[in-house]
């Protein structure tokens, strides 16, 4: 029960640790990991995370240097699209009311030619 809570204390101490290590916690939790295979385990995936996001930030950064980007080009690549949207629901519903009027047309016809094909007697 004491070695599951150490290591509990442990993985908490590798997870909140910052970047590269700390030689006071190193020194706190190296005589638990010379016993324990897991919490050793968990902190070297944790140093590959971190080089691994490290590496990365690098690029990132290099690309933002390389091509800086205003907000004025964000918010313009924002409103474009939706200002190009803006026309769909209007074709969605000429599109609907058109298709009622043609429907409304068939059944007139229908109507005028008597249903069956014969046409309806105009009433006088």
């Amino acid at each position: 029960m004491a070695e599951k809570t150490q290591c509990r204390e442990v993985r908490k101490l590798i997870q909140t640790m910052p970047k590269g290590g700390c030689e006071e916690t190193m020194g706190l939790i190296s005589g638990h990991l010379a016993k324990c295979g897991v919490c050793r385990e968990l902190l070297a995936v944790s140093q590959r995370v971190e080089e691994t996001f490290a590496a990365r930030k690098v690029v990132l950064d290099e690309i933002a240097e390389r091509h800086p980007i205003s907000e004025d080009s964000i918010l313009a690549g924002i409103e474009q699209p939706s200002a190009r949207r803006a026309w769909r629901p209007r074709i969605a519903w000429a599109g609907a009311a058109a298709i009622v009027a043609l429907l409304f047309a068939v059944a007139a016809f229908h109507y005028y030619l008597g249903g069956n094909g014969d046409r309806a007697p105009v009433p006088v």
